[in-house]
């Protein structure tokens, strides 16, 4: 018992590391830890993945640098911050993620049998629903021939990126087109966060949270079965369902990056095919046998609630200092402290991936194109897998 105990405390202080620190993941966590490490280490690294995910929103919307899961949340994230509603977007945050983690442990069985037959009856025909999806997303974009010419551009750069041999080729892909471009594409009027009400409240109703957390369920669905679906091109279609209100696209966001987490454990137990690097890793180092799995659900779950409370009360102290998040020092800071973590895992090629996924990210905001569109790095080099092995 205390070594559980032990190993959800280390997943909770790892993960608040990752989660809000820029350039950091816990799959780095995950590739330091021995393959012999046992059920504990599954542990560590389960709750630092939940914990990280849910930490990642503070790092978008006070530092503005936010992982591709977290890329649509930051502009409604900001919104409530200008308006002095900072602590009610992580509020939300918190809530949705408890909400979500409890619909699935409800449903958990259910889903394990869903996801094998849906799974065999679509496996085959996925990239063609992949590239459906992406052709909807291109569609309802105001500039659709600027927005394909961003898509395939972000399909050739990740096709050289994973063809580098890069040991994180992730980092220097993802971290820029949806995480440095963000910080040098600050403009003088945003680059003033005011003073933050201490109390600001919810103004979205339980149930409406609620619809969109299932919606965000529902979205993470598509995700588990169609490779390469990110949270980002599901999100965008939530969005049809979230009343034009930042509250709701937040709660769909979290509710997305939550269920994506839950289904790649899902997943690791069906099928055999976890969705992330430490979902991989944890099926290394343990055996996923009925009884490590629920037990993995349900410390998971402890650690859902302790890192939503925790997210709450750190959320307040950023909302006190907030004067430093208006310092561009701060932003100098992390665009070198990502560029030092990129230079130790992959040296000068991780360096010129990670300056052309920023500057191509940049020219896209400055465009008004969505990052949805960037997510080409991801989908084109799994569509041409795909097509070249039928």
């Amino acid at each position: 018992m205390i070594t559980l105990i032990l190993a959800i405390i280390g997943g909770l202080l790892s993960g608040i590391i990752t989660g809000l620190l820029p350039g950091l993941h816990p799959n780095i966590i995950a590739s330091i830890m021995p393959v012999d490490s046992g059920i504990e280490a599954g542990i560590l690294l389960f709750s630092c993945l939940i914990t990280s995910n849910i930490f990642e929103f503070l790092s978008a919307a006070y530092l503005g640098t936010p992982e591709e899961g977290e890329s649509l949340a930051k502009q409604p994230l900001q919104q409530l911050i200008m308006n002095k509603r900072g602590i009610t977007g992580m509020k939300i945050v918190a809530y949705t993620s408890i909400i979500t983690y409890a619909v699935f442990l409800l449903i958990s069985i259910v889903l394990r049998s869903a996801v094998i037959s849906i799974y065999q009856a679509v496996k085959k025909y996925a990239w063609i629903l992949l590239a459906g999806i992406s052709l909807h997303l291109l569609i309802k974009e105001k500039n659709t021939r600027l927005a394909l010419m961003f898509f395939i551009i972000a399909g050739a750069l990740g096709i050289i990126t994973f063809n580098m041999n890069l040991t994180e080729p992730f980092l220097p892909l993802l971290t820029g087109l949806f995480g440095l471009s963000s910080i040098i594409n600050f403009q003088k009027d945003e680059n003033y966060f005011p003073q933050q009400m201490k109390n600001s409240v919810i103004e979205s109703s339980f149930p409406e949270i609620t619809i969109a957390s299932v919606t965000g369920i529902i979205g993470s669905i598509i995700m588990a079965l169609v490779p390469s679906v990110s949270p980002s091109q599901v999100g965008l279609i939530s969005e049809e369902y979230s009343k034009n209100s930042n509250e709701l696209k937040i709660a769909s966001m979290t509710s997305i990056n939550i269920s994506d987490n839950l289904l790649s454990l899902i997943a690791l137990m069906t099928i055999n095919k976890g969705r992330s690097g430490v979902v991989e890793k944890i099926g290394e180092i343990i055996t996923l046998t009925e009884t490590n799995y629920y037990l993995l659900l349900f410390t998971g779950f402890l650690t859902c609630v302790i890192s939503a409370y925790l997210l709450i009360k750190i959320a307040q102290l950023f909302a006190e200092k907030i004067q430093i998040f208006n310092n561009n020092k701060t932003r100098i800071l992390i665009i070198l402290f990502v560029s030092l973590i990129t230079f130790y895992f992959d040296r000068f090629a991780g360096i010129i991936i990670l300056i052309l996924s920023t500057l191509l990210g940049y020219y896209a905001n400055k465009t008004s194109i969505r990052r949805s569109q960037l997510l080409g790095c991801l989908v084109i080099p799994t569509i041409i897998f795909y097509v070249s092995i039928i």
